[in-house]
């Protein structure tokens, strides 16, 4: 367990925060600051570690009144001085720039910090987060008379199946223990404040990328308040963890450190070049035997070689292997059209060139533009039955190391059985591997293929 460092706020507030850094060290290393949730700790993230600190220096504060942090009760308390407290931090640690997670209310702060200096800030994850808490939240729970009544702990106990689901008796009691430090005086402040605040439109101004990643549902926030971040976060992905409690971060730490490195990793995948061509030129059919024969299986059952097929050439047998799959699951495989289209485009959503080759076959299905502009926005179109709309569930989570909550797969089992639901396994597979393909040979669309999709929030 890493030792906990400490600084001193403006403000004259001693807290506390832990470093973990096993990068190369003739080498600089990136930084990621992760931020508990209120009425935790930093322990509470101590899981996020081994996932990260080989290739970023990690740094895990403790929120002033949290943990081993001092509450500062004799000095005002604002959000502003909650998010100042992560930007001085930064300063003290010589941090220029950082990749920044936040739990629920760290969430809310690292919001804050990121509209007093922007810059500080190489991207935002945000798991469970909204900006500011709705005033209606702490009411419907009355968590204030709660907490007064009986403490901070008792109070977690309370709400603790929301918040880390059907955890064994041994993991309550490490949740529990990890909210040292947070007393009913200090929570009689914070909550209050953060219920005062709620600015959804402020994150239009983030430039920088920001990860949502929401438990679906969650017990503690509406929907309706996720959706609207969405609306006003310019560069944003979404990624839904069904099944996770409010407190998920906690609750199922590797799911969401996954999440969160595949998140990092994307945006550290270097720019394709100017020119958008292959990396590689195709091989010539008319110089390979084998490639020829190949090349001729394909043109009987698809018309032509596309571009993303001939980058694949200089392998013929695997290209084969690989197009031969992709025959079975487009015409053989045993799920229908509509079902079928809606969980190709929902894998190939963000990849131009596969979502461009689909929307025809789409429309062929039955699939209407307006289906197809909902589904490009991360939406669920309203039109869509239950089949489709399970399918569509199953892509999206697949598309995240195939990791499908076991709600979803029951839900799609039920509905396909287990032929279908191998089939639209295999379909997710084929097409995500697709996806690879192209975005590694920088495959760009036939001139005779316009593009399709639209510009919009991940």
């Amino acid at each position: 367990m890493t030792a906990p460092e400490y600084f001193t706020a403006s403000d004259g507030v001693r807290l506390a925060y832990r470093v973990d850094d096993f990068t190369d060290a003739w080498k600089p290393a990136p930084v990621l600051v992760l931020i508990h949730p209120g009425m935790g700790s930093a322990e509470r993230l101590q899981a996020w570690v081994p996932h990260f600190a080989r290739e970023y220096r990690v740094v895990r504060p403790d929120l002033r009144g949290h943990g081993k942090s001092g509450a500062g009760l004799d000095q005002p308390l604002t959000l502003a001085r909650l998010g100042l407290d992560l930007v001085e931090l930064f300063d003290h640690l010589g941090i220029d720039a950082a990749h920044v997670m936040g739990s629920s209310a760290g969430g809310i702060i690292a919001m804050d910090a990121a509209l007093q200096s922007p810059s500080r800030f190489a991207s935002l994850a945000l798991f469970a987060a909204t900006p500011g808490i709705h005033p209606s939240r702490p009411k419907k729970g009355n968590w204030l008379e709660r907490v007064g009544k009986n403490g901070v702990r008792h109070f977690l106990n309370e709400t603790v199946h929301d918040r880390i689901g059907d955890a064994s008796a041994e993991m309550i009691r490490w949740y529990l223990d990890t909210a040292e430090g947070v007393t009913p005086e200090f929570l009689g402040r914070f909550v209050p404040l953060l219920a005062s605040h709620y600015f959804p439109e402020k994150l239009a101004a983030f430039e920088f990328p920001v990860l949502m990643c929401v438990p679906e549902p969650d017990p503690s926030v509406e929907d309706s308040e996720y959706a609207l971040m969405r609306t006003y976060l310019r560069d944003c992905t979404y990624v839904g963890i069904p099944g996770g409690g409010h407190g998920m971060t906690a609750q199922i730490p590797d799911q969401c450190s996954r999440v969160l490195h595949g998140f990092l990793a994307g945006l550290a995948r270097p720019a394709a070049s100017d020119d958008h061509g292959l990396r590689i030129d195709p091989a010539d059919p008319k110089q390979d035997a084998e490639l020829a024969r190949v090349y001729d299986r394909i043109t009987a059952t698809r018309g032509y070689v596309s571009g993303i097929l001939a980058s694949m050439s200089h392998a013929p047998d695997g290209l084969g292997c690989f197009a031969a799959l992709g025959e079975y699951v487009r015409y053989r495989s045993s799920l229908s059209g509509r079902p079928r289209e809606f969980a190709i485009l929902s894998i190939a959503r963000g990849n131009q060139y596969a979502w461009t080759h689909h929307v025809p076959s789409a429309r062929k299905a039955g699939i209407t533009q307006a289906e197809l502009d909902a589904l490009n926005a991360g939406d669920v179109p309203a039109t869509t039955d239950a089949v489709e709309q399970a399918a569509i569930a199953y892509a999206r989570e697949f598309r995240h190391y195939g990791m499908v909550g076991d709600a979803t797969f029951a839900s799609v089992k039920q509905k396909l059985g287990e032929r279908g639901i191998t089939d639209l396994t295999v379909t997710c597979a084929y097409f995500l591997a697709l996806g690879s393909i192209v975005n590694a040979f920088r495959v760009p669309l036939e001139p005779d293929f316009p593009p399709q999709m639209k510009p919009v929030n991940a």
